[in-house]
């Protein structure tokens, strides 16, 4: 079981998370296996970051979650943008967990970045990827799917203020 926080302000994104790997018990409590793992991976190009919860064994030849989402991290640089690589990311983790033994088996990331608008003003952004039906966490879907969290607040601002596009980011620049 694992514990993610993502927090946007004015100031900059927050990622925090536990460090516990752990596996489920037959009698439906969960064992720690490891207690200094981090579930945190830096985004260089779009100032960015990533965690996960869920699976932390992606693929038995390849290790752990973690090193796979850094290996992907290492090639975001080659992406125009940042949707660019969070679509790239979903097809590739779909990709691995088709092959994984436990098909069953729960995933989600959260993807901060930060999408230059107007070619001067950067706002962030949270991708959320997962497999997960819903925020329950119950029921795991066959395939992971990609959404825009943050972009789908932003529009839904613009519809309750009635403004356009310009001045709802000056208004979500004085929230954030």
């Amino acid at each position: 079981m694992t514990v993610i926080s993502t927090v946007i302000t004015k100031y900059g994104v927050v990622h925090a998370s536990d460090s516990y790997l752990t596996v489920p018990q037959s009698d439906g409590t969960y064992k720690v296996v490891e207690d200094r793992k981090p579930k945190i991976v830096k985004v260089e190009p779009w100032r960015g970051a990533m965690s996960y919860w869920g699976l932390a064994e992606i693929r038995q030849d390849r290790g752990r979650t973690l090193d796979w989402l850094q290996d992907r991290a290492n090639e975001a640089h080659k992406f125009k943008t940042a949707e660019a690589f969070a679509i790239n990311l979903t097809g590739k983790l779909n990709d691995a967990i088709a092959e994984h033994p436990l098909k069953d088996r729960g995933i989600g990331v959260h993807l901060t970045v930060y999408e230059k608008v107007n070619d001067k003003t950067w706002i962030p952004e949270l991708f959320r990827i997962s497999n997960f039906k819903d925020t329950k966490y119950n029921v795991v879907l066959s395939r992971v799917r990609l959404t825009r969290e943050t972009y789908n607040t932003n529009q839904d601002v613009r519809a309750i203020l009635g403004v356009e596009r310009k001045t709802a980011l000056r208004v979500i620049q004085r929230l954030v």
